[in-house]
């Protein structure tokens, strides 16, 4: 009998056959990838970490442990680095992620441009290549130049474990928005690279791979709030809350570029006055095209040569400017009362190297919101450069493979991969 029930049957004299223990169900598949998961994230984290210190930031026993390590080791995905100063006994020997067993693809696919790029599992770029192209307007042609690209990036001695694809618009269940990219409905850009590279493939918004990029490599990795803003020909945010990234329902949280700010202005989504249609680079352009005498031969002038203008003293370049800034720090404000981050990081052509736009974006921020404060010290721009979309969609592929160990178990040869498109 039970000790338990014959405790209850002693105590309350209730009939033992209404007695039982409820059975718990274990998924000891589930929870073996779990501690997988849970050493392969630490091991990326803190290279070098040892055994001892796994089992006891873990609360694994060091055989568990033993077993864990031995076989991320046999799978290639781990290996043992050169032993630590010993305190006694046998020198401890620290782990860490073997670079040179998986490479990853991250693909930034702009509204005119795409870039691709091939990472370590470390995060060290191996081979990077860009092109302008219209994503837009030409869909078949823009998934023949991202496999293109792919296929001149890949290191050909390196298995590939996946691809991340980051897209200007929202997306989801890998669906890309079809009132931001309308010519791309029915296309399944997913399934396209699947079959042509037969590896793992996962599609995000760019601004939450910008996001996810930070988390992982930029100065935010132990921030657990704080919102990412790419202000590029679209406008867009990765919202950080608690250390998850917020997608909403149906993958729109973050859009505020079509957040209405004033009565005019036709943004590419179909409405009237959205935030993007004023300070997105190609209404940036538009509105400084007085600015730069080639414009007798058709051409817009480009965001930097705005910004040297207005550097320069140029009235109409600094008026422009000056507008954005009030445009995106009224986005910004909205931002801060919804989500009260630690840090807003800002990201585009705007951004860079352009102290005057920041001062007085900062300004602006600082002087009109007065529930959410936020140190104008926090509104900072990126650190990673110029490769943050592109490697946040590596770093999503990443991700997916640290949180779930099987997928390693899909890869193939690099060496055997061909771009059938």
């Amino acid at each position: 009998m039970n000790k338990v029930c014959y405790i209850i049957h002693v105590l309350n004299k209730v009939p033992i056959r209404n007695c039982y223990m409820p059975k718990i169900s274990i998924d000891h598949h589930k929870m073996k990838s779990h501690n997988l998961s849970q050493i392969l994230k630490l091991i990326w984290k803190e290279e070098d970490i040892t055994r001892v210190e796994l089992s006891k930031r873990l609360g694994l026993s060091r055989s568990s442990i033993t077993a864990f390590t031995h076989q991320l080791i046999d799978q290639g995905m781990i290996e043992e680095a050169r032993p630590q100063q010993s305190i006694g006994g046998r020198p401890p020997i620290g782990l860490r992620i073997n670079p040179n067993r998986f490479q990853i693809i991250g693909v930034d696919m702009g509204s005119s441009h795409i870039q691709v790029i091939s990472l370590s599992m470390t995060g060290t770029i191996y081979q990077s290549r860009y092109t302008t192209f219209d994503c837009c307007g030409d869909p078949e042609g823009t998934i023949e130049e991202i496999c293109s690209l792919i296929s001149q990036c890949l290191q050909k001695d390196i298995d590939l474990l996946g691809i991340g694809v980051a897209v200007p618009c929202p997306v989801f269940e890998h669906t890309l928005n079809e009132r931001i990219l309308p010519l791309w409905k029915g296309i399944d850009l997913r399934q396209r690279l699947m079959d042509s590279f037969q590896v793992p493939v996962f599609i995000d918004n760019d601004a939450n791979l910008g996001a996810l990029a930070e988390q992982w490599q930029g100065s935010e990795a132990e921030q657990e709030d704080f919102i990412f803003i790419k202000v590029a020909t679209g406008v867009g945010a990765g919202v950080v809350s608690a250390g998850t990234i917020i997608r909403g329902s149906d993958g729109y949280a973050g859009e505020i570029g079509h957040i209405p700010i004033a009565s005019t202005g036709l943004c590419r989504c179909g409405s009237i006055g959205c935030l993007e249609a004023h300070i997105g680079s190609q209404a940036l352009r538009q509105a400084a095209m007085c600015t730069h005498s080639s414009l007798a031969s058709g051409a817009l002038p480009s965001i930097p040569l705005i910004i040297e203008n207005a550097k320069k003293g140029e009235e109409l370049a600094q008026r422009v400017l000056q507008e954005a800034a009030n445009g995106l720090a009224n986005a910004i404000g909205v931002l801060l009362n919804m989500f009260n981050p630690q840090r807003i990081i800002l990201w585009g052509a705007v951004i860079e190297d352009n102290e005057p736009f920041l001062k007085y974006l900062r300004d602006v921020v600082s002087s009109s919101n007065h529930w959410s404060l936020i140190s104008p010290s926090n509104i900072v721009p990126s650190t990673i450069g110029e490769n943050v979309i592109a490697i946040g969609a590596g770093m999503l592929t990443l991700e997916k493979a640290l949180n779930d160990p099987s997928i390693f178990t899909t890869t193939v040869p690099s060496k055997e991969t061909i771009c059938t498109n």
